[in-house]
């Protein structure tokens, strides 16, 4: 499968890949979890939201693109892991549940593990744009004390691309002769 970008604002390493352009019905045989950690310092969801939201609007609507794919937001997963929210999960089975017994992943539930490898807290985490509220009252450890809603902030979010940093900020990477050289971006 190949992705092309139009992002000429971004460095290309940075750059998230155009919404797919293949036919609609290919896209629609296909399965895709998509999870994104949400405690980076310095790379924010924002891209991999703007970037579902452009699959939603090239496949005609977010119930087109449930049918083929799930964003999961991780909050206060570091990049791959750490930090303060549970980061470990089992998106293989979730992903070979849907591709053989057609059921699509609801949620998965995460885990925060301490060095024993013993689960000290277990979270679910709902496809984009839900988000986990403890509507119980439950212990906040617990996955059972949560339920999906519908987040207030990304009901109605309308995301293009995203923006383009100001004059002379921007640099770029590529690999020029086997070494990775950054260079100045756009004046």
């Amino acid at each position: 499968m190949r992705f092309e970008t139009n992002d000429a604002a971004l460095p290309p390493h940075t750059s998230p890949p155009s919404p797919p352009r293949a036919p609609r019905n290919a896209w629609r045989n296909r399965r895709h979890v998509l999870r994104r950690d949400c405690h980076r310092a310095h790379i924010t969801a924002v891209g991999t939201m703007a970037y579902y939201k452009a699959v939603e609007k090239v496949m005609g609507g977010s119930a087109t693109t449930e049918g083929f794919a799930r964003l999961f937001l991780l909050p206060g997963v570091a990049h791959c892991g750490g930090g303060q929210g549970p980061d470990t999960f089992d998106a293989l089975t979730a992903m070979t549940d849907w591709v053989t017994k057609g059921e699509a992943p609801g949620s998965l539930t995460t885990r925060s593990v301490d060095s024993g490898g013993n689960t000290t807290a277990t979270r679910p985490v709902y496809p984009f744009p839900y988000v986990a509220e403890n509507t119980t009252g439950g212990p906040a450890d617990d996955a059972g004390s949560y339920t999906p809603v519908r987040s207030t902030a990304e009901a109605n979010l309308t995301l293009k691309r995203l923006g383009s940093f100001r004059s002379g900020y921007e640099t770029v990477g590529n690999w020029v002769h086997g070494k990775w050289v950054v260079s100045k971006g756009k004046a």
